[in-house]
């Protein structure tokens, strides 16, 4: 097992919180393949991989040792045995919604990165157990939330990032929500309520009068120990007639920092990206803009032994016939020399030497052009087009110019495919003009 050192910084992410946001911040999508709603996966899966770049970039004076997503586990917790009405407002996840958790989850691990959760217990409540033992430890925490419940937990060795704001919090926003530092925000909390959360307070009493009380009182339990002395008559009867309402919001806004979790703190280390896994998952959910985005991030997936090994360029060969098992989707390349200009609408196909066609990826394409080194590539991550005798998983294609003296271009067409057999030699465009085409690997 490893050992917590000093120099150690655990970034805890509210992934209950990135789900809601993702789900609403982006229009419906949908896998094309079975109609699976994707919306809230796609946009979790892109805010993931952002946090996990810039929290590694060179800009980042305080990178990440550990790294942990964190979720509620249902709709009911133990505060449901406090108050039963406790989040009684809110209506059920959208149906489209609904079945995109699991693939939520499921993205988590496909970035290599633990997914955390515990019956009976929220998110925050495992976040407030986690900053204890990792404080504990001498070492530091990020946490990355927009929740303001979170507020309460915000102290020196905490960082909390708000992705909304894409800020980090310093005192004076605490204060500016709360009206009074983060050691007070349970107290303001338990008389303001919570109408989101369906959390009682006192009637009457909002955020401002709650931060004038608990200035002046310094505690909600002192704060009703003296009720009798407040002079405004309304007031005074409003706190002692709703005493109860108020100590039963304050277990329900305060955080459980002693939660049975079950995860060690060592299994949160960071671990490198695997890539065969990580884009496997994004193949089979049709994210081919995060593929493309990944692939450039991470670099090209590693190549079993048993996969054909990528030649280069001056060991040039046709393929034969033979039929090749890769087992999973692997990189083909092919050559071809084009005689024209590069023209971003070009569709190319693939055919066998009978001509015939067995499966098409017939994707509109999402064309993105970049320089890179002088040379100039095009990205088709779901390019239209034709290839005989293979078994497209999400064709992913990737064609690069270069020598583009004169008016014949040199292009390296990249296809990932499972299964490779009888290739063909010729590559057509869609003007109907033939290019001789060699596969070089």
């Amino acid at each position: 097992m490893n050992k917590i050192q000093k120099t150690d910084h655990f970034y805890l992410i509210d992934g209950s919180g990135y789900i809601f946001r993702a789900y609403y911040a982006l229009p419906p999508l949908s896998r094309k393949s079975d109609g699976l709603p994707t919306g809230a996966v796609s946009g979790f899966c892109s805010m993931l991989f952002k946090l996990l770049e810039d929290s590694k970039s060179d800009q980042n004076l305080q990178k990440p040792t550990h790294f942990a997503v964190i979720f509620d586990s249902a709709r009911k917790t133990f505060r449901n045995e406090i108050y039963s009405d406790y989040k009684a407002n809110r209506s059920e996840a959208p149906d489209d919604l609904a079945p995109q958790f699991e693939y939520i989850r499921k993205s988590v691990l496909a970035f290599n990165l633990p997914s955390v959760d515990l019956p009976n217990y929220e998110a925050d409540d495992l976040i407030a157990t986690y900053v204890d033992q990792i404080l504990k430890k001498g070492a530091k925490v990020t946490i990355v939330s927009s929740d303001k419940d979170l507020m309460q937990l915000y102290k020196k060795g905490v960082r909390i990032f708000d992705p909304m704001k894409n800020k980090f919090i310093n005192d004076d926003d605490v204060v500016k929500k709360f009206g009074v530092d983060a050691s007070k925000v349970i107290d303001v909390q338990s008389l303001a309520g919570d109408s989101s959360d369906n959390v009682p307070g006192v009637p009457g009493i909002g955020v401002k009068t709650a931060a004038e009380l608990i200035n002046k009182y310094g505690t909600l339990e002192n704060l009703l120990k003296s009720a009798h002395e407040i002079k405004q008559n309304k007031r005074r009867e409003t706190l002692i007639e709703n005493k109860d309402k108020a100590l039963i919001s304050k277990k329900l806004v305060t955080l459980d920092h002693n939660s049975p979790v079950n995860r060690e703190l060592s299994e949160f280390k960071l671990q490198n990206i695997d890539k065969d896994k990580l884009y496997k998952f994004l193949r089979e959910m049709e994210f081919n803009r995060l593929l493309s985005s990944a692939i450039s991030a991470y670099g090209e997936p590693e190549l079993e032994s048993n996969k054909i090994e990528t030649q280069n360029l001056e060991k040039q060969q046709t393929i034969n016939n033979k039929n090749y098992y890769l087992g999973s989707p692997t990189r083909v390349m092919f050559l071809m020399d084009w005689g024209g200009n590069s023209t971003g609408g070009t569709q190319f196909t693939l055919a066998s030497n009978g001509g015939r066609n067995i499966k098409t990826a017939g994707y509109a394409y999402d064309h993105n052009m970049y320089t890179s080194t002088g040379v100039t590539q095009y990205w088709y991550p779901m390019a239209r087009g034709f290839i005989s005798a293979v078994k497209l998983e999400n064709i992913n294609t990737k064609m690069e110019f270069s020598n583009t003296t004169g008016s014949t271009q040199q292009v390296r067409l990249e296809v990932w495919v499972s299964t490779i057999s009888a290739y063909s030699s010729v590559l057509n465009g869609n003007n109907s003009d033939q290019y001789a085409c060699r596969a070089i690997s």
